[in-house]
């Protein structure tokens, strides 16, 4: 530690931290229902941020390519949340499985069962957040397409992905792609 109480070290910003951090989740029926603990603080592994992505993504092209949704639906978790931003007809925040899965589905019809995600890079750390460079290509209106983004995954017990937010490194290109 600083003369001033804060730490001089990364090792010693550890000994600070907190060691718990929790995540909760609300019964959708009853919101007075009480609150169940889902995750506990720890460092994620990359290896294991490889596995879980690698799995994620082979499980999307699968479906993407007109596969069943099974092992997809296996990964995420039935009060996930995945957000798109942008202005094109794929843009929104879907709650829930049935609203992903919608959105899933749309992008499949869209890119006529031709859409593939391709893993670049992954950054993982403290928590339980897994950030991960993606590439995505299409064939839509006969036209080949492609675009980057950052993927940033909530996960649960290494298991299931609670949340996930894309990050387009060229938004307006990705809007462009998608409302052709």
């Amino acid at each position: 530690m600083s003369s001033l109480g804060a730490p001089s070290s990364w090792a010693d910003s550890q000994a600070c931290a907190p060691k718990t951090l929790t995540r909760t989740f609300r019964s959708h029926e009853d919101e007075i229902a009480p609150v169940r603990e889902v995750g506990i603080l720890r460092r994620m592994d990359r290896g294991d941020a490889i596995v879980m992505l690698d799995r994620l993504h082979a499980a999307q092209n699968e479906f993407y390519g007109g596969g069943d949704n099974q092992a997809l639906r296996a990964l995420l978790h039935p009060e996930i949340t995945w957000t798109v931003p942008g202005s094109s007809p794929i843009a929104g925040t879907y709650r829930g499985a049935t609203e992903v899965f919608a959105y899933f589905t749309r992008r499949r019809d869209r890119a006529a069962r031709t859409f593939r995600m391709h893993r670049r890079d992954v950054l993982a750390g403290e928590g339980t957040r897994i950030a991960a460079l993606t590439d995505g290509t299409a064939s839509i209106d006969g036209a080949e397409r492609g675009w980057s983004t950052v993927g940033l995954y909530d996960t649960v017990e290494d298991t299931r992905i609670t949340a996930c937010w894309l990050l387009p490194l060229d938004q307006a290109a990705l809007d462009a792609i998608w409302s052709r």
